[in-house]
Parts: C-alpha cells; structure tokens; sequence
C-alpha cells in the first residue's frame, strides 16, 4: 500500500523561479520514504512539499491456518527493528482469546522490556539519526554563517554536559567520530541488554507466551536491569539541556526554523505498561484497563477528559489508522462570521466549552441549538439497560460526538432503514459543513430538509429504525418548532473551509493555480466527467445517482454481510473535500486517490496516471 501525505503549500508557487527537488528513497529508516518539495532559493522558502511510503498492510494473512499460539513467534518477524512491539500486541491478543491472566510478575516483566525498548528508541532516534543533520559536518557543508556563529555562542548548560560551545556540541554529534555519538551507541547498547534481561533477545523476543512469560525472576536478574537503568537515568541528565541548548541556538540562528516540520497532527497514544491490578484480558473490563494503563491510551478523549463520558464499545474498536482520518479537532468556520476564521480556537467543542467560545458570536436561539447538538441522549449502543454496547451504563451520545466541531469523526454505522442485518451497509458520518447549501440529507433516505434530518436522527437513526427499543432505552423527542428548529439553525451556519484559489463562481483562479492544478479542472470538466454530478460553485448537483456497481460482481455472503447493489446515493458536496476522509458513501476509499481510481474503473474513463494525479491536485484546491 502507498501513503501519501497531503501536500502542503505554504506560499504562493506562481511567479516564482521553483526548483523541483526530492529524495527517495530516504535511508535513515525502515521502508520506503520519499519527500517531494518545490524550493524558492532566492527567498529561502519551501514552497510546497509532501511525503510519499510505501508499506505493507495485512501482515495477518500470514496468521491465516496457523496455531494461534504461534502468533507472537510469527507476528515478530513483520520488522528486523520492532518485531518485540508486535510478539507483544500479539500475546496481549492471545490472553485475550484465550481468557488467561499472566501472573502480576509476568506482567511487570513485560513492561520493563517494553520501557527499555522505549529509552533504545528515544535514544537512537533523537541522537545517531536526527543528530546527524545537528552535527558539524552537516551544518559547516550545508549552512557555513550557522557554524561560523556556533563556534562563537556558549552553550548555556555547559555545566550540565560538559561542552562550552555549540560549535562544541556539534562537533560530538558527528557520526562514529564524535564523542557524545560514540557514547550514545553505547547507551543503545546496553539499553538492549535491559531488553534481552526481561525478554531473552531481541528483535525476536524467546521468552513471551501467553499467559506468562519464561523469564526467570531471581533479585540479581532485576539487579542487572537496575544497574543499566540508572545509568541511563544519568545519561539523560546530560541529554536533555545539551537538546535544548542545541536546538535553541537554531531557533535564534535561523528565524523561522520553529516552522520546519509544522503541519496539523493528530497526537494520539495507544497506552502502554499494563496495571497488573486492573488487566484481566478481558473485553467487558477494558475501559478499566485502559484507564489504569501506567501511560494511559487517547487522542487524549477529549469527551472522557471533560465530561467523563465514555464512548468505547467493548464488542468493537475503530479499524481506520490514525493517517486517514480527519485532522483532530476540526476547525469551525461560520457563513455569519467568515471574518474570524477558525472560532474553534484549536478545541474540541463540548457541552463544557461551548458557552466560553460561541458566546457573543451566535444568539440565544443558535446557542441553545448548539447546547442541544451537545447534549447526550440515550441510544442503542449507549444507554442505561443492560441491551447495550459499553462497559458502565451511559448517558448516551450526542450529535456532535460523531459530528464532531461541526465536521467529522469518520465514525461509521449500520443503515438504520434497511433489512435484513446482513444488508445494513455501513454509512460514513459525513460532515455539517456547508448543509446550508444541500437539498437532501441522508446518503440514500433523501430527507429534505436539515430540520428532517435532525429530528430523523433522534427518533430513529439512534435506534435502528426500531421505535419499541427506543421506547425501552428511552427516546427523547424533540419539538419540532423550537428545539429542532434550533439545532437546524446552528448547523446552517456551518460553513466550507476557506478555498483561496477559488475565484467568486467556484473555479481556480488562473494567477493562483498551478499548472497540475489547471490540468486537474479541465479534466474534472471535461475527460473525467465529474462535473456530471459535482457543479460548482460547491460542487453539487443536490440530487442522488446509482452507480450500479452490481456490474461488477455476483451478489453473495462477505464475513456475514451481503454484497448487492448499493442503489441511488447522494452526491455529497466536494467543497472542502480534502478534510472529510474516507470516501463514498460507506467510507470504503481511503483516500482522494483511491477515489479518482475508484471512478476510473466504473465510469471507465481511461485515465493516464498523470492525469488521475493531476486531478488529485485540483480536488485539494476545492
């Protein structure tokens, strides 16, 4: 599979002397990695940039007919690098299938393997890959007025690690002659001999299994992890102001360097170092498990964080990675007060937040609207009877749980209006922006109206289309004349992201756009038909069309739901497009590439692969 990031474009790349430049492969790790950038030398800008990796996804075809208790000797060898992360993912989903609980010294001893795993990363990452481009090879050849003003500047904890100047730390980051690079191979050494102490060898881990581990716990085993330990602890107390001194120069020395890297990131963590006290392996106790993790898993959730609602179903987890989804939070954008921009202020709204931020901006009727569409109310998989999807009773989801700041979350559901189960495709959470502008809502149940869909949501989406459960987990109706109204009013002011090289009838501005760009909309207009159905200016035609990609394969039984026609669907608007992945209806493509590829083989469009990226580019304008 390859991955690309979306390209950043942070100055105008017409009119200018721009100098294609990359580097695939990069070495420096495992895979693929690839960097694409347009570079104005005259004014010392990266104009554009993005990066390219090819990986391999589905590593458990190989787990396919295999004993199950052979997972983690099989999963390890996916990497030469991080085999122990997957033995252990894959003991951790043994215990799970197999409903055993390690002894709480087997869990510990996991962890210390896995912390010591952890420094060995830190380590080699920050100081013999990333030190390298600090070092003064790198600096003296590549930026001389830098290392000529390192030789000159203290370093301002000297005391700390011992170098005087910067000149003088940069000089020991040198590959395999500086001291502190020589040193920092050392730390990576014994760091690995912390792990092979827990978890006899590394990258292949031989004494996991589940239920326990082989490693035999005797006082001088932890002794001669202890030792290792506090020598890295000291190592640290020299790293981190060498770190700061270091990169604090390069703030100072090259304004605007704090820039280098910057884009919208979505920060999560998966948890880690389990609590023998609260890890029993099992589904039905996993929100404790989680929150009693030593580093405790989230994006961190912001709904758990402020309102201690928990979202998390025991029966299913979210199958999307993190680099598919839309950026965390969402900005908000409003037709009342375009000249405000994001008015999110970088937050995830909440029934908490949401007074503090829109006060002064909406009035009391788009406030309560927007209280409502924060409120939670009880569902089929969230509620208080014991027909539910969650660990602990629960108060319920609110509207914009999914939607999330307006936009968002790429959460998916079953149809509510369609039977037998196994024909309940899954639907795509599609975003509010721009449903000012929209005359059906719905994917397929061409509702008419924002207030239809509203109050369609509350009645019947949130129970499957079954109103004696809604009647039992309790339904809460809502008043069509005001509180429905309300809600309807605030998700009209929603706006589109802002599209700077869009001209005032929705196309690109020819002194804006790039030469791509402009062969993209020639060809969304023209040899690609998408215009067909997608009309500027907001790129809609509001009605709905059937694919009927039932051409393409018989109907029959896939993991228990039914492949068959998928009927008309709306055409959703592609204003923004960029920011709402995935794709279609049901979020089955993962990106704007698979989608031009996707349309290319059912309209049979004969696209050249210049041309599909070509109208990649212009797609991202929009």
């Amino acid at each position: 599979m390859a991955v690309m990031t979306k390209p950043i474009t942070q100055y105008p790349t017409t009119g200018r002397n721009l100098v294609d430049m990359s580097w695939d492969p990069i070495t420096r790790i495992v895979g693929s990695l690839g960097i694409y950038t347009k570079i104005d030398f005259a004014n010392k800008q990266v104009a554009e940039c993005y990066s390219t990796s090819s990986i391999f996804c589905g590593y458990s075809i190989f787990m396919k007919n295999k004993d199950p208790r052979d997972a983690h000797f099989i999963t390890s060898r996916i990497c030469g690098i991080c085999g122990d992360n997957h033995a252990t993912c894959a003991v951790y989903a043994q215990n799970m299938a197999f409903g055993v609980k390690p002894p709480p010294l087997a869990e510990w001893i996991i962890n210390l393997g896995e912390a010591a795993e952890y420094m060995f990363d830190h380590n080699i990452y920050q100081d013999n890959l990333v030190g390298v481009d600090f070092c003064e090879q790198m600096v003296r050849e590549t930026n001389p007025s830098v290392w000529e003003k390192a030789k000159t500047t203290p370093a301002p904890h000297a005391a700390d690690h011992g170098y005087r100047t910067i000149a003088d730390i940069m000089t020991a980051l040198n590959p395999f002659s500086g001291e502190f690079y020589r040193e920092t191979l050392q730390v990576s050494r014994y760091t690995r001999e912390m792990f092979c102490l827990m978890e006899g060898r590394h990258v292949h881990p031989s004494t996991l299994y589940p239920g326990g581990v082989g490693t035999v716990p005797t006082i001088q085993l932890f002794t001669d992890y202890l030792v290792r330990l506090m020598r890295y602890v000291e190592f640290v107390k020299k790293v981190v102001p060498l770190h700061d001194d270091l990169f604090d120069f390069f703030y100072e020395a090259l304004p605007g360097y704090e820039h280098v890297g910057e884009r919208q990131v979505l920060l999560g963590c998966w948890g880690s170092f389990n609590n023998p006290d609260s890890c029993d392996y099992t589904y039905a106790k996993m929100p404790d498990w989680g929150r009693n993790m030593f580093v405790t898993p989230g994006v961190v959730d912001e709904i758990v964080k402020q309102e201690q609602r928990d979202l998390r179903r025991f029966d299913l987890d979210f199958d999307l990675p993190d680099h598919f989804l839309p950026d965390f939070p969402a900005p908000i954008f409003l037709t009342t007060r375009p000249d405000l921009g994001d008015v999110s202020q970088g937050q995830l709204v909440t029934i908490n937040n949401f007074f503090e931020l829109f006060n002064g901006i909406l009035n009391p009727k788009q406030l309560e609207g927007l209280r409502l569409l924060l409120t939670p109310f009880p569902q089929q998989q969230f509620n208080h009877t014991d027909d539910r999807r969650s660990a602990e009773p629960s108060r319920g989801v609110a509207c914009l749980d999914c939607h999330a700041n307006g936009h968002t979350n790429a959460a998916t559901h079953l149809a509510g209006d369609i039977r037998p189960q196994e024909f309940r495709h899954r639907i795509d959470t599609p975003t509010l922006r721009g449903v000012n502008i929209q005359l059906l809502f719905g994917s397929q149940r061409a509702l008419k109206t924002v207030e239809d869909f509203t109050e369609f949501e509350q009645r019947a989406a949130y129970f499957d289309g079954d109103p004696v459960i809604a009647t039992k987990k309790g339904v809460n109706i809502l008043d069509r004349g005001s509180q429905v109204h309300f809600m309807a009013e605030f998700q009209a002011l929603l706006d589109f992201p802002p599209a700077p090289k869009l001209d005032i009838m929705g196309k690109l501005d020819a002194d804006l756009a790039t030469e791509a760009e402009l062969r993209g909309q020639e060809l969304f207009f023209g040899k690609a038909q998408c215009a067909s159905c997608h009309m500027p200016p907001y790129y809609t035609d509001n009605t709905m069309h059937n694919l009927k990609l039932e051409r393409f394969y018989e109907p029959r039984m896939i993991n228990g739901m039914m492949a068959s026609a998928d009927g008309p669907i709306k055409t959703f608007p592609l204003r923004g497009i960029k920011d709402s992945p995935p794709y279609l209806h049901d979020g089955r493509l993962l990106t704007l590439e698979d989608t031009v590829e996707f349309f290319n083989l059912v309209i049979e469009l004969k696209l050249t692969e210049e041309e599909k990226a070509d109208l990649v580019t212009f797609l991202r304008q929009l």
